[in-house]
């Protein structure tokens, strides 16, 4: 038994190092891809440069109103479909590799977001693509954080 902080552990000292905390945090990456998608939204759509991009003030009140609504809801209404999808992804990549993948799918996202260039179509299809990652890593980060950890830590 080793003796960390004071309390006794059965776990061997060996796994009490910087690689789980290395791997907690980089698992925990997941978290903020949720943060990030679900905050610079609102805020985007608010600039003046965005609008003028997208010509959102020839755009009535109430249509103007359900277009920044469906821009959000796109988002979470994926997270859902993202932690379905999630299962049949861990069972054939496992939960390390369907992480990665995770990554990859909210990077398109982002790019087809960044380049939208006043096509809103393009910003429908990165928020889609984007729920779908943030859903199953959301699912999956605390899964993998917590196998992979030592019941010490």
């Amino acid at each position: 038994m080793a003796r960390i902080n004071g309390q006794t552990s059965d776990a061997p000292r060996e796994v009490h190092n910087w690689r789980i905390y290395d791997l907690a945090i980089c698992a925990s990456m997941g978290s903020a891809m949720f943060g990030y998608d679900s905050a610079f939204i609102g805020g985007t759509m608010a600039l003046p440069p965005f609008q003028s991009r997208f010509r959102l003030s020839d755009i009535s009140g109430t249509t103007l109103a359900s277009l920044k609504a469906n821009i959000v809801s796109t988002l979470q209404a994926e997270y859902f479909f993202g932690a379905i999808l999630c299962h049949g992804a861990t069972k054939r990549l496992g939960r390390k590799y369907t992480l990665v993948a995770c990554g990859i799918i909210f990077d398109v996202g982002v790019v087809l977001q960044l380049v939208s260039s006043g096509r809103i179509g393009f910003i429908y299809a990165g928020r889609a693509i984007t729920g779908l990652a943030v859903g199953a890593s959301s699912l999956l980060v605390p899964v993998y954080v917590s196998e992979c950890s030592p019941p010490a830590v």
